[in-house]
């Protein structure tokens, strides 16, 4: 159904990615399934605990982490290329998701 791709430097993803699969497991039977969430990781430095080795462990989540910065625009590019599913949407990794917000997503698409 859709592809989530966030973005993330110097940023510790774990908390919005957590609450983005909980959301899913939530969604009608058969459209968490259909989720997919793209994190990469725009060659943050190894000075903090990003969470990078926990999140390459998370079923359903697909982290990268880029050899060398590229930037906004480029890293945002290269996971919509990435993406495998016909809608995309695009999170900053600081987003505050309301409760809802995959439920009231989904309901949308379908509608669309």
């Amino acid at each position: 159904m859709f592809s989530i791709c966030i973005p993330v430097y110097r940023y510790d993803a774990r908390p919005l990615v957590r609450e983005l699969l909980r959301q899913a497991e939530k969604l009608p039977a058969g459209a968490g399934g259909q989720l997919e969430i793209l994190v990469y990781d725009d060659a943050s430095p190894a000075d903090g605990d990003w969470g990078k080795e926990e999140l390459r462990d998370i079923p359903g989540v697909e982290y990268l982490e880029l050899p060398r910065n590229v930037g906004r625009a480029a890293i945002r590019n290269q996971m919509v290329q990435a993406a495998n599913r016909d809608l995309v949407l695009l999170l900053d990794v600081d987003a505050a998701v309301p409760a809802a917000f995959l439920r009231t997503y989904f309901a949308y698409l379908r509608e669309i």
